[in-house]
């Protein structure tokens, strides 16, 4: 049985052992050095393992419970998708932001007209109008004098959300693993649409 599936065996079958072992090292043995104790190295790895599968296990509890929110309708981002904002009354719930709204209809209809994804971005820079970013930073009160330089992947996402047809669409991207703040776009068909929601 190699290490880590020791590790597993005993955190399966000896949950109280493990605890103890936890709590023993979490109340000021630290600085101690463990062989005098006679705690080796493997303790420590069990320690680490045990943290490790609990993290994780917190991180998928976590995940499903918002995937539930998403499912039904209940909008659970950190910041609203660029020309929304949240529902003072209702965090869950997105209202139309009619500063940037007006930017997101102006996106649409130059790629209608036959505009291409790099002039849309060019064209939006040229006229100085503040990136997602900037704008999300001068709604929460962060004055800058930049505007920013609109990007081919921020028009892509806009111009392909079906948010803005009224489809509430989350996850589109995710993170890596739960170890990891990396994000990376999901495919089409692991998005969460919930129907005219918004």
């Amino acid at each position: 049985m190699n290490s880590k599936s020791k590790w597993s065996f005993y955190i399966k079958f000896y949950p109280l052992l493990i605890m103890f072992v936890i709590i023993f090292m979490s109340i000021g043995y630290a600085s101690i050095n463990p062989i005098e104790l006679g705690i080796n190295g493997s303790a420590t790895g069990l320690f680490q393992t045990y943290n490790d599968l609990y993290v994780k296990d917190i991180s998928n509890k976590i995940r499903a419970s918002l995937n539930i929110k998403k499912k039904n309708g209940e909008f659970v981002g950190a910041y609203a998708p660029y020309g929304y904002k949240k529902d003072i009354s209702n965090k869950h719930k997105l209202v139309i932001d009619n500063t940037s709204a007006k930017i997101v209809k102006k996106i649409f209809n130059l790629f209608i007209n036959g505009n291409s994804i790099t002039k849309i971005a060019n064209i939006l820079t040229k006229e100085k109008i503040p990136i997602p970013s900037i704008h999300q930073n001068m709604n929460r009160g962060i004055k800058s004098s930049l505007f920013g330089i609109w990007n081919n992947r921020t028009i892509t996402d806009i111009i392909t959300n079906p948010t803005y047809i009224g489809n509430l669409t989350q996850g589109r991207t995710k993170k890596i693993n739960y170890k990891s703040k990396k994000r990376i776009h999901t495919k089409k068909q692991d998005w969460i649409i919930s129907y005219n929601t918004c």
